[in-house]
């Protein structure tokens, strides 16, 4: 059993014990140089800040079937003349089945994981 110093009941609904907790913690944290400087968002690329967001998609789409057995990777990052940006995505599934269920009738639940995916990346940037 792992002892604890302080034991905190809060509430994210109502926001009971929220201030003891932060309260708790600013007196405890440690004051010293911040490692990045404020401009900096993630240390992600641009490529794997895609990848993550289609993950982020995947996983909502398909949360209770199978979203841990889905590969993502880009395979195309295509600037536009128009300042769009085409990203193309490559989806790893194990099987026939899989692929069914992925794409959805005629590709609708892809789509709706696309429109997703580029909704998750146009309000990261």
């Amino acid at each position: 059993m792992v002892p604890f110093e302080h034991t905190f009941h809060v509430s994210c609904e109502t926001g009971f014990g929220i201030d003891a907790l932060r309260e708790y913690l600013i007196d405890r944290a440690t004051e010293r140089p911040w490692l990045y400087e404020p401009n900096v968002v993630s240390e992600k690329s641009p490529v794997e800040r895609a990848e993550e967001a289609m993950k982020q998609a995947v996983f909502e789409k398909y949360f209770h079937e199978l979203p841990h057995q889905i590969g993502v990777k880009v395979t195309s990052w295509v600037p536009k003349l128009n300042g769009e940006l085409r990203i193309d995505f490559a989806l790893d599934v194990k099987n026939e089945v899989q692929v069914g269920m992925v794409l959805g009738q005629k590709g609708r639940l892809m789509k709706e994981v696309r429109e997703r995916a580029t909704q998750i990346l146009v309000e990261a940037i």
